[in-house]
């Protein structure tokens, strides 16, 4: 059931971002936000590679004494013996889940300007 529930995440926070990035981009061209703002909008870019390691991030499994890396879409899977278990999802997910962190910076700066 979680694992639903983290696709459903994943999916929204991609959208969002989407939207962010839309909204981040008029405002620049517009100029609404400080030069702090703009400054880092003009870095989003390596910011964003910055970001990148936070797709891998490893965690326990709810309920269990297994662990699973990245978030917010599983990519591989642990048991207490260290045998993995991936499938032809761990790629795709993996891909997935590098997008969402390498443009998370969208939504801060769309957050930062909308508290302006």
């Amino acid at each position: 059931m979680i694992f639903y529930f983290l696709i459903i995440v994943a999916l929204f926070l991609i959208f969002f971002e989407i939207y962010c990035s839309k909204k981040n981009k008029k405002y620049y061209l517009e100029n609404k936000n400080s030069a702090r703002w703009n400054k880092i909008y003009k870095w989003r870019w390596l910011i964003g590679i910055v970001f990148l390691p936070l797709s891998l991030i490893e965690y326990p499994m709810f309920g269990s004494s297994n662990t699973v890396v990245g978030f917010p879409l599983i990519i591989a899977a642990f048991d207490k013996a260290g045998r993995d278990y991936v499938g032809v999802i761990t790629v795709p997910f993996a891909i997935v889940n590098a997008l969402i962190w390498y443009f998370a910076i969208h939504i801060i700066l769309c957050i930062w300007s909308k508290n302006r």
